[in-house]
């Protein structure tokens, strides 16, 4: 159930699988259980019933999973906030060209970008085989304006502004006026 939560991720519940199973297999395999005093009602149901509720919640949580899959899972994907930037990303970056990320700041969809990503602290620190750079807004006029990549130019290539209202800009340094 913890991995069908929003933003549930197996890697934090997959550690705690093999004791939950060991416990489920000492319940339904014990012939006889005592309920611990602080429970309510003393009598604990025989292993045949216990069997079968375990069979029922299997079922029933197989059809939940079903539903959540297709369903869910469809609609989420369409409302993607974070991979849909990474792919228009991805798509205006040609192949093996590395990316370089001038001060990024925290952006989510980074960890989503296909071709490696170079960060970098200061525009200057750029090489001249840079062809792809990522950029905050107030370091545009810093970028365009410099000479470093001449008669190369840098321009913008791709704006976009994410769903915390953070604005981050694509350029590329080739042919042709900033």
């Amino acid at each position: 159930m913890v991995n069908l939560l929003p933003g549930g991720l197996p890697r934090y519940s997959m550690p705690v699988l093999a004791p939950a199973a060991w416990l489920m297999a000492m319940t339904l395999s014990a012939a006889k259980l005592h309920a611990p005093k602080w429970w309510v009602s003393r009598e604990v149901p025989p292993a045949r019933r216990r069997l079968r509720w375990v069979i029922l919640t299997a079922v029933a949580g197989g059809i939940a999973i079903l539903l959540y899959a297709t369903a869910v899972v469809p609609f989420l994907q369409k409302r993607s906030k974070v991979k849909s930037i990474a792919a228009e990303i991805n798509e205006r970056i040609s192949g093996s060209e590395p990316l370089y990320a001038i001060d990024p700041d925290y952006q989510p969809f980074l960890f989503y970008i296909k071709p490696g990503i170079i960060y970098m602290s200061r525009i200057d620190d750029l090489p001249l085989t840079a062809r792809y750079v990522l950029i905050q807004p107030e370091k545009e006029p810093q970028l365009i304006g410099s000479q470093r990549w001449a008669p190369l130019h840098p321009r913008p290539i791709f704006r976009k502004t994410d769903y915390r209202g953070r604005t981050v800009i694509l350029a590329e340094i080739g042919e042709g006026k900033p």
